[in-house]
């Protein structure tokens, strides 16, 4: 009978464990939230990548895990538009705050670590998140006042390029020994 008791309340809290987790909307929901290129200043087309990525309220940058899949910027308008539901990790209740930052990478890379083109990010922002296992289940959170400055991407110098470099400065040192 313990047994049949312990299987049952285990059945019953199956679902809860699988669900306990908060849900956004990766979608832009305000101007602010477009994609520039650091230079130019002007918003980026095509051929740029995004991704979402989070950890539980306080985490920094690098202890940000991606989640679902990259999703290409919008051409033209550097906005983005519709990345669709995200669910977070089980760390973060639903309707709990979490960090969530999204980055951006150019060219055909499967994620930001991989890219070696033009990247950036955002702060690591808060955001509450959606709760899914209410009833009715409530809607994803969306990126409300958390990420509200554009994220701007910039050039990655190859390794070359600071091999480069080095070798330019020893060569302006060794000339300037000789004078």
């Amino acid at each position: 009978m313990k047994a049949y008791i312990a299987t049952a309340l285990a059945a019953a809290l199956l679902p809860l464990s699988v669900h306990a987790q908060g849900t956004v909307n990766f979608a832009t929901a305000n101007a602010n939230q477009v994609v520039k290129d650091a230079v130019s200043g002007l918003a980026v087309g095509a051929g740029y990548t995004a991704a979402l990525y989070w950890g539980v309220s306080g985490s920094t940058s690098n202890q940000l895990v991606q989640i679902g899949a990259s999703f290409p910027v919008t051409a033209g308008n550097g906005f983005i538009i519709n990345g669709g539901t995200r669910t977070t990790g089980n760390a973060t209740a639903p309707g709990a705050l979490a960090a969530f930052q999204v980055r951006a990478w150019s060219g055909a890379a499967a994620t930001y670590e991989l890219a070696t083109g033009s990247k950036g990010a955002t702060a690591v922002f808060s955001n509450a998140t959606g709760d899914p296992t209410s009833q009715p289940p409530g809607t994803p959170a969306a990126f409300g006042t958390g990420w509200n400055t554009p994220l701007l991407v910039s050039a990655v110098p190859e390794p070359s390029t600071y091999a480069l470099a080095a070798l330019g400065v020893g060569a302006m040192l060794l000339f300037r020994r000789r004078k």
